[in-house]
């Protein structure tokens, strides 16, 4: 059986185009077959898994895909400052 989809197909294309200027930007993101984290692959081969306690609060007039697209900027961005 497949993984079940993303409630929203788009949840995290932002986000990837949000880091393609970072150094090690984000290449794909994929939800888990539980449906229940995100692995967020970057180019440097490594993969930052993302669960839901790590994506932070809705801002005001924000939704899902915000903070989602946020999370994965900053998990990306954590990831290149310990590389460093």
């Amino acid at each position: 059986m497949s993984a079940a989809p993303a409630a929203y197909a788009d949840d995290w294309t932002g986000a990837a185009l949000a880091t393609r200027r970072l150094p090690n930007p984000v290449l794909a993101v994929e939800v888990s077959p539980a449906a229940d984290a995100l692995a967020v692959r970057l180019r440097d081969g490594t993969t930052c898994v993302l669960r839901a306690p790590d994506i932070g609060p809705l801002a005001p007039g924000g939704d899902a895909r915000d903070a989602i697209r946020q999370a994965v900027v900053r998990a990306c961005q954590q990831h290149q400052r310990t590389a460093a």
